[in-house]
């Protein structure tokens, strides 16, 4: 395996990761906050639903998931 420095890395692909690990870290205070409800995130983020879906999808969050039957 290649060690990469990052002090070599182009200043956007470290700002990208940065802004990737941050958001993330924002969804899961998120995601605790409000209990998994997806509809309750997307209001304390001020981003819509499917967003939050996108997103909960990108980093591997999970919410409240219905009940069977629901």
């Amino acid at each position: 395996m290649v060690e990469i420095k990052e002090e070599l890395l182009p200043e956007a692909f470290v700002h990208s990761k940065v802004m990737r690990k941050v958001e993330k870290d924002l969804f899961l205070i998120a995601c605790r906050k409000c209990k998994g409800n997806q509809s309750a995130m997307a209001k304390y983020l001020g981003i819509s639903r499917s967003k939050v879906i996108d997103r909960m999808k990108l980093y591997g969050i999970e919410g409240n998931k219905r009940r069977e039957g629901w």
